[in-house]
């Protein structure tokens, strides 16, 4: 069945740049967004699959301009993240039959007459308690999970607002039963039953008490520091009970985020900012951003409030103690002086008050237009060929999910869209163009790096990046890992461990070769992934004239013929930090159907394999790497375990195919896309594993040549278990069968999760039995295989 979730969601505001692009962002990654708003924000149009040019303060005519839109366009879900816009959010979702709370009891929230039934005022509050709020999640009517505590540095005689909020993701308040009970009481008596909910809580001796419940996201730049500390992202998980779907609460980080505002000295029009804001070039520092423009009045102390901050500033760290030291840090390459400091600044009087300066480094400088610096993101990475959809969206979404991604494809696919900020039109297949291409771009845009994971384009990324000088690996050595034959004189001169193999320039030549190396031979082009097992002498000319039509091999060009070795077939996932850094951070498990094509069946990756730590697999992963000179990126090395000890049989130089990543990221937490983003663009990945279970994908094929006339999953019981079940051929479209199958013609795949390997096969195995495939030829009916 194909999933819901690619259908479009509505958003309701997009809210400031600075404050909600991350928000934004995350929604986006997932889900086709609609934006609903009054204006639409050109900072948020690179996001946006369509919109809807409503004013949502106007609320009778929005909702009324949404659903017209929602009911054409099959409207999945409604979200907001601004909390001005909740009620209309959840009185729209109502309309639509979609998935929400109540209006009225979103309304409830935000009236203080049901508000003081269930929550307390500041009068009736301890003085000598602490303000921090809990950000939660509603998955259930009656079912609430804390996910994180936000701690405010509040300050009032530098602003009303908080100067600053830190997230820690092992806050012993996350497990205070207390909080967490009076909080679920307040959530239940407002009668919300789904959603992310903000709490702001008063923590004193005499205990917690609830002062505001928030129907939506946190304001701001919270869920980035939830996201940042603990993996979570709040955007996403709203975005996803807003479509029914079950969200991701699984952490995936252990560590503290911290955010600090600047708010100006005095009171009166902005005279000058610097616009080289402090960038230090350690992983804990992650944005810096002015939210102020010169000539723009702001308040001093004695006026100011929350909307008044000139800049914030993001740090992360083993612990929130970590993190205000290195937001001091900041303050001071910025010259802005601490918060203890704040309350002996005298504040400057009102009424004539003199252009404010803000703390700025030395030297100062003055822009004519800081605008575009107002909200700092990543450099954009040129990201070469889109994919296929079904084995590429979970990849691309999580690149997009941390930078700007820029495309050069000669068409962007619709699918791809919601995750691209600019599209360059070139074929990244023709390499001349799409330098230029990149190149030109390049000169008028700050590029952070250049990246692809199709292997058709890996060489042309690496000169690229070699031309824009930008973090790569040597082009040679790539060169080398995509002509099998070279690869295999590299790895035989360092003495590697490999499976006999020969060079063969036409079908007698291989017939020879696999005479002389014994049957069962495998027969492979030079580049690309088309195989064919050969049994014996008489299969040989088939064979060798399917693999030169498949892989389209050049006439001049010759085959590998090699030795079937016996024994499972494992791939290491490996990432090469630096040429003296290479780490093993996965194992993928492959099950291969019958000759001769043994197409994959199915990939599955387990956290605790023992063949993880194995030290002569490892010794041969590195071995490898190290002979071919790759100094950097992510590396998928394919072996045979025989009796002998593992034999390489393939080295990729890009992310993995066949769903990998999506596998590795369910069993272990780690995020092969991501740190293939991060080495391109010269940052240091996150390599830690954060989970520890087992995921595998089970690919279904034809079991007969023919077009098909019906293919379905018939009815089924809801398997917690099943990540995923996606159709990837329909009605109308020729299948074969094997020998001549290859992966294009899978008629659907399955994800499955589960705390080991075994759990994963068997619910794979009994989902398989519920896909089910008509042919018109030359059998009437069919299961797939």
């Amino acid at each position: 069945m194909h999933s819901t979730s690619r259908r479009p969601i509505l958003l309701v505001g997009a809210g400031e740049r600075a404050y909600s692009a991350h928000s934004l962002l995350q929604i986006a990654a997932a889900h086709p967004l609609v934006l609903v708003d009054r204006t639409i924000p050109a900072w948020a149009r690179p996001y946006l699959a369509d919109a809807v040019t409503a004013d949502p303060a106007a609320s009778d005519k929005a909702a009324t301009a949404a659903a017209a839109f929602a009911v054409e366009h099959s409207v999945t879900g409604v979200v907001t993240y601004l909390p001005e816009y909740t009620a209309l959010a959840a009185d729209l979702a109502n309309r639509l039959g979609l998935p929400g709370n109540r209006p009225t009891a979103v309304v409830r929230t935000q009236e203080p007459s049901w508000a003081r039934a269930v929550v307390v005022g500041d009068h009736e509050t301890d003085p000598d308690g602490r303000d921090v709020a809990m950000e939660a999640v509603v998955v259930a009517p009656g079912e609430v999970r804390p996910v994180a505590i936000t701690r405010m540095d509040i300050r009032p005689e530098v602003t009303a607002g908080p100067v600053g909020y830190s997230v820690d993701a092992r806050d012993d308040l996350l497990h205070n039963r207390a909080l967490h009970n009076v909080i679920s009481q307040a959530i239940t008596a407002l009668g919300l039953t789904t959603g992310v909910i903000h709490a702001d809580v008063r923590v004193s001796p005499s205990g917690p008490r609830v002062r505001r419940i928030h129907a939506c996201v946190a304001e701001g730049l919270i869920p980035l520091l939830v996201a940042r500390a603990t993996g979570i992202s709040l955007a996403r998980t709203a975005a996803a009970l807003a479509v029914g779907d079950a969200p991701d609460l699984s952490p995936t980080h252990e560590r503290a985020a911290a955010l600090r505002f600047l708010y100006p000295e005095t009171s009166g029009p902005v005279a000058r900012l610097n616009p080289a804001a402090p960038t230090p070039a350690e992983p804990w520092f992650d944005r810096f951003a002015w939210t102020r423009q010169t000539g723009s009045s702001v308040r001093g102390p004695a006026d100011s409030n929350v909307e008044a901050p000139l800049a914030h500033w993001v740090v992360t760290g083993a612990d929130a103690p970590v993190c205000l030291q290195r937001l001091d840090l900041i303050a001071e390459r910025l010259g802005a002086p601490p918060p203890s400091a704040w309350a002996s600044r005298a504040p400057t009087a009102c009424g004539a008050a003199p252009p404010v300066t803000c703390h700025p480094a030395r030297p100062q400088m003055d822009p004519a237009n800081v605008g575009d610096a107002l909200v700092p993101m990543p450099k954009p990475l040129i990201l070469l060929g889109a994919g296929p959809r079904v084995y590429s969206d979970f990849t691309l979404a999580q690149i997009a999910a941390s930078r700007p991604v820029v495309l050069v494809d000669a068409f962007a696919p619709d699918w791809a869209h919601p995750y691209l900020t600019h599209h360059l039109a070139a074929d990244p297949a023709n390499s001349a163009a799409a330098i230029a291409a990149v190149r030109s771009y390049a000169a008028g845009h700050q590029v952070g790096g250049v990246l692809t994971y199709l292997p058709a384009h890996r060489l042309t990324a690496a000169r690229i990046a070699q031309q824009l000088r930008l973090p790569a690996a040597p082009v040679m050595a790539l060169a080398a890992c995509a002509d099998r034959l070279a690869a295999r004189r590299l790895l035989a001169q360092h003495a590697l461990p490999l499976a006999r193999w020969a060079e063969a320039c036409d079908a007698s030549a291989a017939a020879a070769h696999a005479d002389a190396l014994g049957y069962p031979v495998v027969i492979k082009p030079r580049d690309g992934a088309v195989t064919m097992h050969v049994r014996n002498r008489g299969e040989v000319p088939s064979a060798y004239d399917h693999v030169c039509r498949a892989a389209a091999c050049p006439a001049s060009d010759s085959l590998l013929v090699e030795e079937d070795l016996e024994g499972p077939e494992v791939c290491a996932e490996a990432v090469v930090v630096d040429s003296t850094d290479i780490r093993v951070l996965a194992i993928t498990r492959t099950t291969a159907g019958p000759p001769p094509a043994r197409q994959v069946q199915r990939r599955s990756v387990y956290a605790h394999d023992k063949l993880l730590h194995h030290p002569v697999l490892r010794q041969v992963v590195t071995r490898a790497i190290t002979a071919l000179g790759l100094t950097a990126g992510v590396v998928h090395i394919t072996m045979t375990c025989t009796s002998r000890g593992p034999r390489i049989t393939d080295v990729n130089t890009h992310l993995p195919d066949d769903l990998i990543p999506l596998l590795v990221q369910r069993a272990t937490g780690i995020d092969l896309p991501q740190i293939a983003a991060d080495l391109a663009t010269g940052r240091p990945p996150n390599l830690a594993p954060t989970r520890q279970r087992a995921a595998a994908v089970h690919f279904a094929y034809p079991s007969a040549t023919g077009r098909i006339e019906h293919l379905k999953v018939t009815s089924a019981t809801p398997q917690p278990l099943v990540d995923r079940f996606v159709l990837t051929q329909r009605p109308g479209q020729d299948v074969v069968s094997t020998p001549y199958a290859s992966s294009w013609g899978r008629l659907a795949h399955c994800v499955a999760v589960g705390p080991d390997a075994a759990t994963c096969h068997t619910t794979l195995d009994r989902m398989a039995r519920h896909l089910t495939v008509a042919l018109s030829t030359p059998v009437t009916n069919s299961r797939a295989a």
